[in-house]
């Protein structure tokens, strides 16, 4: 057996495994977002990271959904500013970005206060975290009586839900 017929047996068991997983997450997406919208982004960098967060969610890389869906919005919105002459965005992170979409009626109060608390948790699997620090996924998980796995996928539809409503309108949807 070659190494090609390994790695073809490999991912042909994996495809298998998870295809009906993937089937309802399609068509979480579909029924969230639909097909065929035009989009404008403000720059490269949100254009390009929007298939892969649908592809991240599609294929179950939870934290990686959260993560570049966090960009997107971050750079969108970033982008959109600054063409706006809105200049003071130099090492604004997500948080003060989401404040400045809400400040401007781009976004509402759930949406606000959503993003921020899906960003606390994100902190939490990107930067190190005591275990008992509340920001933990773990500790709030606990506390909630929810396990972190059913947390961070439940994060990842949610931050996908907000993107997907935000470039539905303007000034990201086109038509």
């Amino acid at each position: 057996m070659t190494d090609d017929d390994r790695f073809r047996m490999w991912l042909e068991e994996n495809d298998g495994k998870s295809l009906e997983s993937r089937i309802e997450r399609l068509k979480f997406l579909e029924a969230e977002f639909g097909e065929g919208r035009s989009l404008l982004f403000y720059g490269t960098t949100p254009a390009l990271a929007f298939d892969e967060a649908r592809l991240c969610y599609l294929n179950g890389l939870f934290i990686s959904c959260i993560l570049v869906s966090e960009a997107i919005i971050e750079q969108s919105y970033a982008g959109m500013f600054h063409m706006a002459r809105i200049d003071e965005l130099e090492n604004k992170g997500f948080s003060w970005i989401v404040d400045k979409a809400y400040e401007g009626a781009w976004i509402d109060k759930t949406e606000h206060d959503t993003l921020l608390e899906i960003n606390t948790r994100r902190n939490s699997l990107t930067h190190f975290r005591r275990p008992d620090d509340p920001r933990h996924p773990v500790y709030q998980a606990l506390m909630q009586g929810k396990d972190v796995w059913s947390m961070i996928i439940d994060d990842a539809k949610t931050i996908l839900r907000i993107l997907f409503q935000i470039l539905n309108r303007s000034p990201f949807r086109i038509g």
